[in-house]
């Protein structure tokens, strides 16, 4: 046996008992392949280059449609302002004095809603007011853009008051008027319900953003098993997104930043993180694991610190940080991060494949019983992510045979690599033929998590 292997005693009756456990329990999982239902199958049994290109292209017509709704929701807004201001001159008419000061109130109300001093500031934007003699936007894009930011720090800003607040008169006031004022007031009152209901719909059009980054993160490759081929093939249909789709802006970061285009990878987070929007949170975790691959340790430090202040419990923003903390050995605080999500199920495979590598790294840095104990951690973990895959992948045979390669079963783990060479393609067999080799030969290495192609 050679030095890299540990001693098998003990370790196929755990083995055995563990999986009788296992196969008894009745347990459905989803993996992030499966996310909200959608259309990307990123841990198929094959790794195969073919994109699904129809369901990229449509969660872009989605994204576009959800862009149309802000735009929809603007107009509606602008429509009420300007429905108020050409009936103000038919209030100012009205004899009774106490209607016209409940109005005048409901207007100070309407003009205190976050959602009014936003479009206020949008326009000022726009028009170059906030900069005198400074460039102005010139293109629609450029204004969308400005929008964005706007819209974004208004409508999070809002709280239930502004939501709950009744635009109404009592009607037996309304009665005290002739039949024109009263259509002046209901007109007005109605203007002032529907300005405060499209102040809702922005504010949940706002939470609605980050949805979009659930069905983008399975094309990022997060667990960084593609293929070079499969990443470039991915490239070509991001590239056709809507320019103003930030999610896709940052599914195309990530992929370039794999490929070793991390410049070009970090110059497209910073116009994300530059938005403003609920998407900053993800785009600066991102920026950190960009910065770290560059060799900017102090840079994606202070980034990652910045993203966790924002949301520590965000699970993109752990989902990377357990990343950076496996780079960095910092095994001990990574395990629980990744234990964290043994109860998400669109996390709990991509987790446990990546505790079984933890603990195989790990077995590798110390000796006698606590190398024997984390090389049957890892065993564990991959038996469970195999089981858990309906058609496992190449990325999870792999990972498979690498456990069982620790804990002394070659004759399995040369079967078990076998199996994952016959999935893979292109790079990823290339990955699997170097490990075959490495076990055949007794020289196996630690796994690493931050490559780039180009690296060994």
């Amino acid at each position: 046996m050679d030095k890299s292997r540990v001693t098998r005693g003990g370790v196929e009756l755990i083995r055995h008992v563990f999986l009788v456990t296992f196969a008894t329990a009745s347990v459905v999982n989803l993996h992030l392949g499966h996310l909200l239902g959608q259309e990307v199958s990123s841990s198929t049994g094959e790794d195969s280059s073919q994109v699904s290109v129809q369901a990229l292209r449509q969660i872009d017509r989605d994204y576009a449609d959800f862009l149309n709704k802000r735009t929809r929701i603007v107009d509606s807004y602008a429509q009420v302002q300007k429905s108020l201001r050409e009936s103000e001159q038919d209030l100012q008419r009205i004899g009774n004095e106490a209607i016209r000061q409940q109005m005048a109130a409901f207007q100070a109300r309407l003009q205190s809603m976050k959602m009014d001093a936003m479009l206020n500031e949008s326009r000022r934007r726009a028009d170059g007011q906030d900069n005198p003699g400074g460039p102005r936007p010139t293109s629609q894009l450029a204004t969308q853009r400005i929008d964005m930011k706007v819209m974004t720090q208004r409508a999070l800003a809002v709280g239930k008051t502004g939501a709950e607040f009744q635009f109404a008169l009592r009607e037996s006031e309304l009665n005290q008027l002739d039949a024109t004022s009263q259509a002046v007031v209901r007109a007005r009152l109605d203007n002032f319900r529907r300005a405060n209901q499209l102040e809702g719909e922005l504010v949940q059009w706002v939470a609605d953003w980050p949805k979009f980054m659930d069905r983008y993160w399975p094309y990022t490759d997060f667990e960084r098993s593609w293929s070079l081929n499969r990443i470039q093939e991915t490239l070509k249909e991001l590239n056709l997104a809507n320019q103003e789709n930030l999610a896709a802006k940052l599914a195309t970061a990530r992929l370039k930043c794999r490929i070793g285009l991390a410049d070009e990878a970090l110059g497209l987070v910073d116009e994300v993180i530059e938005q403003e929007t609920p998407l900053t949170i993800v785009a600066t975790a991102i920026k950190a694991e960009i910065l770290t691959v560059q060799g900017e340790e102090k840079k994606a430090k202070a980034a990652l610190q910045a993203a966790l202040r924002i949301d520590a419990e965000n699970a993109y923003v752990r989902w990377i940080r357990a990343e950076l903390l496996l780079d960095q050995k910092q095994f001990a605080l990574a395990e629980p991060l990744l234990k964290g999500f043994m109860k998400n199920r669109d996390f709990e495979l991509p987790a446990r494949k990546r505790l079984a590598l933890l603990y195989f790294n790990r077995s590798l840095d110390v000796k006698g019983k606590r190398a024997e104990a984390d090389a049957i951690k890892a065993l564990k973990e991959a038996e469970v992510a195999w089981q858990l895959e309906a058609k496992p992948s190449w990325h999870t045979e792999l990972i498979y045979a690498l456990a069982q390669y620790r804990v002394g079963d070659s004759e399995a783990s040369l079967k078990q690599v076998a199996k994952a060479s016959e999935k893979a393609t292109d790079t990823s067999l290339d990955l699997c033929r170097e490990w075959e080799q490495k076990m055949k030969d007794g020289e196996v290495e630690p796994w690493l998590f931050l490559t780039t192609f180009g690296e060994k």
